[in-house]
């Protein structure tokens, strides 16, 4: 196995001297520099906004929707979920627009009828009205995060897309917090004008994020040449080595090969569970977050104000997570580092919110509410994907593959919050703590896996059986396909 790392680390020195008689690393770092600047405020704000307006539910429970338009506990639960069951139906489709469509215009778009139906969800006035709002939002919502990953998966190098996937993940948990603040000071303006609290909140989400999705639809590079980045000579030849090193190929065809392959694969199987099982848990707290809180023993403003609070746990082990991910030996273990952060973090807290009891404030219990958002889980599955797959419809296809499954795991998660079981909870924290641990079992398969392929792929090269590819790929080959394409467990 060491022989293998020595000759995949000889592999890379090669290409990097290859590459220094054209540019210098000073060169690659400016470039670097002017993606960032223009390509991540997009990538945080479209994470940010959805952050934030799927938790305006959660906070309008205390800002009194329950009261202005006569929900039960029930139908509030089925109103998270229908979200997510909307957005379930549309997922196949989206692999098509991904292909047929500029990025930019899917992302903004997609964002500009979110914020519309935001809006006039502000009006409803019982629950058939809020329902209905909320199935517009989860179909308009669908594109969202697979034109955000893929984004990141064009723009970046492999190397590089930890530390963009970590930002993203980041930004959700930024949103909270931001959620939390704008809706605990809305909680001490009770009715201003003749609206509630919980319609100033989808209001002022709606707005604000249908003025910055028209920036997206204009702004947003839709190819690492975009006209945005005005690039020089040296900086093009630079652009050809990562799009190169990314192994991707833009076109709208669709490959049924490419599906096919993934199909057969038992990691995509991996993938897809691990969505699915670390979305329930999520699920949970994102709809009804605040009313645990709030049973913990804390006040109703209390409660929006130490929610929102969460987010900063959550960004705070999104940026150590990805740390270790970017800068640390842990990148070439991302399976195994994920499944370590996982156990510490998501699993640890679910077993603190199971064993406290629920009938007094608890700081203890109020932790394992911050620790039992799944984020390592999502940064760890989505950045294993990012790095080993290739192929245009089969990464469009696993990208989908994976929202479907996150989506299906927020429509069963709130469903699981009976209100019987409140404050505990029993059902929902049980499951909850079984499937993460599954989660970290199917972690540790796809570690061994990739390792298994990349010891494969590595022999080959050094024993000579393919020659290293130069330029920029033409051929839009899958990881499979493409024998130069080196796994990373």
């Amino acid at each position: 196995m060491s022989d293998i790392r020595q000759d995949d680390a000889s592999l890379s020195s090669k290409r990097e001297s290859t590459n220094s008689s054209t540019w210098s690393k000073r060169d690659e770092r400016r470039l670097f520099s002017k993606i960032n600047y223009i390509v991540l405020p997009y990538v945080i704000l479209s994470m940010f906004l959805q952050q934030a307006d799927k938790l305006s539910l959660n906070f309008a429970s205390i800002l009194g929707i329950y009261a202005d338009t006569g929900i039960t506990h029930s139908e509030f639960g089925m109103l998270g979920s229908a979200l997510y069951i909307a957005q379930l139906t549309v997922e196949l489709p989206v692999v098509y627009l991904l292909q047929a469509f500029p990025v930019s215009k899917i992302l903004g778009g997609s964002l500009v009828i979110w914020a519309i139906f935001m809006c006039t969800a502000a009006f409803a006035k019982n629950y058939s009205q809020l329902l209905v709002y909320r199935i517009f939002m989860g179909l308009s919502e669908a594109p969202i995060y697979p034109a955000v990953f893929l984004l990141i998966k064009t723009q970046y190098r492999r190397s590089e897309q930890s530390l963009c996937l970590g930002i993203a993940y980041a930004s959700l948990s930024l949103g909270s917090f931001f959620a939390g603040l704008l809706s605990y000071g809305i909680g001490h303006a009770t009715h201003v004008g003749t609206f509630s609290g919980w319609q100033w909140c989808f209001l002022f989400w709606g707005l604000f994020t249908l003025c910055t999705s028209i920036l997206m639809l204009i702004f947003v590079p839709d190819t690492p040449y975009s006209r945005w980045f005005r690039l020089s000579p040296i900086e093009k030849r630079i652009i050809d080595d990562r799009v190169c090193d990314n192994a991707v190929v833009q076109n709208k065809e669709i490959h049924w090969n490419h599906i096919l392959e993934a199909l057969k694969e038992p990691r995509y199987y991996c993938h897809v569970l691990i969505s699915l099982f670390c979305s329930i848990p999520n699920g949970c707290i994102v709809v009804f977050g605040s009313q645990i809180v709030h049973n913990m023993g804390y006040a109703a403003l209390e409660s929006i104000l130490l929610t929102g609070a969460s987010g900063v746990v959550h960004a705070f082990v999104s940026i150590v997570f990805f740390y270790f991910l970017y800068k640390t030996p842990c990148r070439n273990y991302i399976a195994y580092t994920s499944m370590a952060f996982a156990t510490i973090t998501s699993l640890f807290g679910m077993l603190l919110l199971a064993f406290i009891a629920a009938d007094e404030p608890s700081v203890l219990r109020l932790f394992g509410f911050y620790l039992a958002m799944t984020i390592t889980f999502n940064i760890g599955n989505q950045t294993l994907i990012s790095n080993n797959v290739s192929g245009s419809t089969k990464m469009n296809f696993y990208s989908t593959s994976i929202m479907m499954a996150n989506t299906a795991g927020h429509f069963i998660g709130p469903l699981l919050m009976f209100e019987r079981e409140a404050p505990q909870y029993t059902s929902a924290t049980a499951g909850c703590i079984l499937v993460e641990f599954v989660c970290i079992i199917l972690f540790f398969y796809i570690g061994w896996s990739l390792g298994k392929a990349r010891s494969r792929k590595l022999l080959l090269l050094t024993n000579g059986g393919t020659q290293h590819r130069e330029g920029v790929p033409t051929e839009d080959l899958t990881d499979v396909e493409d024998k130069n394409f080196i796994y990373k467990q």
